[in-house]
């Protein structure tokens, strides 16, 4: 009896070098790619048994003797599913944060210099992800749009690690309890900064 451990894959982010809005001229953001694939629980036995051939392509043909009562037949020992259940996907969270550096930095010295400056994306956020629940496997684009009422835009609003974790657990089997996984995830979004020369 084993079971096997749902997966989340590492995250990876597109564009290489995303930017605030203002200065992301095709207002892309970010995406993430998340990807992850369910568990299973299976409790197998393995017993002699004697089956037909094998044929020309090696491969047994059928059950000794009713298959093949004048044929050749040889010794096997298969491994059978006793219980074997899929474990599906729940659901999956993204969980994001500005970093607490991203933060101070923001509130400190990008205040100092530019009136205004502030954080203004709301975070931290948690998004729950559509049309991965009862599946064995995702493997999807998601996009960050912060979204403020106030403005309309796709692209991130504050500069600094927008980072987190993805957490996903499964519906459980007969045999086994639901698993958690996740892992975490880092995506600098960076501020064309500019000094004026006197």
């Amino acid at each position: 009896m084993r079971t096997i451990p749902a997966q989340l894959a590492g995250v990876t982010f597109e564009p290489s070098y995303p930017a605030v809005v203002g200065q992301d001229p095709d207002r892309q953001g970010f995406r993430l790619h998340l990807a992850g694939t369910g568990g299973r629980y299976e409790h197998k036995t393995q017993r002699l048994e004697q089956w037909c051939g094998p044929d020309s392509a090696g491969e047994s043909q059928g059950r000794y003797p009713a298959d093949c009562p004048d044929g050749a037949w040889h010794w096997a020992c298969p491994w059978r599913c006793v219980e074997c259940y899929d474990d599906p996907f729940a659901a999956v969270q993204v969980n994001m944060r500005l970093a607490d550096s991203a933060v101070a930095w923001i509130q400190g010295e990008l205040a100092s210099r530019y009136t205004g400056a502030r954080l203004k994306e709301g975070l931290p956020r948690t998004w729950q992800l559509t049309g991965v629940a009862s599946q064995m496997r995702f493997d999807l684009w998601w996009r960050y749009a912060p979204g403020q009422p106030d403005v309309l835009s796709n692209s991130p609003l504050d500069p600094g690690i927008h980072g987190g974790r993805i957490i996903a657990w499964t519906t459980g089997t007969p045999r086994s309890a639901p698993q958690l996984v996740q892992t975490n995830f880092e995506v600098p979004v960076y501020l064309l900064d500019t000094t004026i020369a006197r």
